[in-house]
């Protein structure tokens, strides 16, 4: 049986190298997010929004920290510090003093990208969820850049001593305590956020919970976060701390890969398409320009789940036309009444007034339309509904009744 030289692999896992295990980690993190990023692309190439182009640049973000972690890497990291040199030591705290940077930066972009998706979900009309989500993208933006100054500020490369893992900077593992806590609330708060404005809108309990879910599949990064930040302080002290390192370095891939992950998994199909409920409440890419309703029978309906149907506008005055009746033609007129409280009179005149109706009995046809909006609000929402976009929004129902008096000849 032939056996391999040790020289000959990629890499090795021993005792005093742990380098493999963040190869291996490093490597999963860019190829999955990577492929969420395409599948993202591929879904919403369409209707590319402010979110989605906030994940092309947390993704950028991490093209640039997975260099620099390959660059720690190929120096010596995860290996005990006895067997590197001075330069290959200086080298890899260079990488990593870029990678912190990049990974909070990206961290905080996707985390913002999340946010975005949740302001994009709930429609403008909506000001006081609007608020809420500017307010909460303003912290997350606040949290990434005092994340990056934290891990920057007075703890430069050459600030390590030789063989050790915390720098001569004041405050080291404090500063990450205080990162790591910040970072626990704003993970919580994207999954909080979404459960108090979903419990707002008439929707069943059902779809409801499956619109939290997709946003609760960010709790992970937060235990990431914490396992990190026990695995640094381990480190810390750890009579091996080079080898102890690699684990340092590979929680934080497993973060910033999964963070990357969960801001695309709201964003598929398979959780937009079931919370199109049809009750006044509509999730998802729709293209159709009418929105939802039904014919009621009876001489009375209101909107809901099912066929869709189109109302064109008609405008006040007298109009007149021909009926068709199979092959026969019947002329006569049409006179519309408008009057106070939006109440519209149709009746028909003419000598043959009786065949012009929808009837051939001698009777009156009423129909009275109520509507609660202005006209400036009806043309916003007709606007908005033809969107493609993927969002939860208002819609606005119609109660159309008619009634049929006999005994009247016009």
């Amino acid at each position: 049986m032939s056996t391999v030289s040790t020289s000959e692999r990629f890499s090795t896992i021993t005792p005093n190298d742990h380098g493999g295990y963040v190869y291996i980690a490093t490597l999963m993190a860019m190829t999955y997010s990577t492929l969420a990023f395409i599948a993202r692309c591929l879904v919403k190439r369409r209707m590319f929004g402010v979110d989605d182009w906030a994940v092309v640049v947390a993704q950028t973000l991490f093209f640039g920290q997975f260099a620099a972690v390959l660059a720690a890497l190929s120096a010596g990291l995860g290996k005990n510090f006895d067997l590197l040199d001075d330069g290959q030591f200086f080298k890899i705290f260079r990488s990593l003093f870029a990678d912190q940077i990049l990974l909070y930066l990206s961290l905080c972009v996707a985390k913002c990208s999340v946010v975005l998706l949740i302001q994009r979900l709930f429609t403008r009309d909506m000001k006081h969820f609007w608020l809420i989500c500017s307010i909460f993208l303003g912290l997350v933006i606040a949290w990434g850049v005092a994340s990056g100054l934290l891990v920057s500020i007075g703890c430069s490369p050459s600030s390590h001593s030789l063989g050790n893992v915390e720098p001569r900077c004041a405050g080291y593992l404090t500063r990450y305590k205080i990162i790591s806590t910040l970072d626990v609330l704003t993970e919580l708060l994207l999954v909080l956020v979404p459960v108090y404005l979903v419990s707002h809108i008439q929707m069943r309990t059902r779809l409801k919970f499956r619109v939290v879910l997709a946003f609760a599949f960010r709790l992970p990064v937060a235990a990431f976060s914490l396992l990190h930040l026990v695995a640094l302080s381990r480190a810390i002290h750890a009579s091996n701390s080079g080898v102890a390192l690699a684990r340092v370095t590979v929680y934080q891939q497993a973060q910033l890969g999964y963070s990357l992950i969960s801001a695309t998994i709201p964003c598929l199909k398979s959780f937009v398409k079931s919370f199109d409920t049809g009750l006044g409440l509509e999730v998802g890419y729709s293209t159709n320009p009418y929105g939802y309703g039904s014919s009621g029978a009876g001489g009375s309906g209101r909107g809901g789940a099912g066929e869709s149907y189109k109302m064109s506008n008609m405008s006040k005055g007298s109009a007149g036309g021909s009926v068709s009746a199979g092959e026969s033609k019947v002329k006569g007129s049409l006179k519309r009444t408008w009057k106070e409280g939006g109440v519209r009179e149709i009746t028909a005149k003419g000598p043959n007034a009786a065949q012009v109706g929808l009837r051939p009995e001698e009777l009156k046809n009423t129909t009275n339309i109520y509507h609660s909006t202005t006209h400036e609000e009806d043309e916003s929402h007709r606007s908005a509904t033809g969107s493609e976009e993927m969002i939860i929004r208002r819609e606005v129902q119609w109660d159309v009744r008619s009634d049929f008096v006999g005994g009247v000849k016009r």
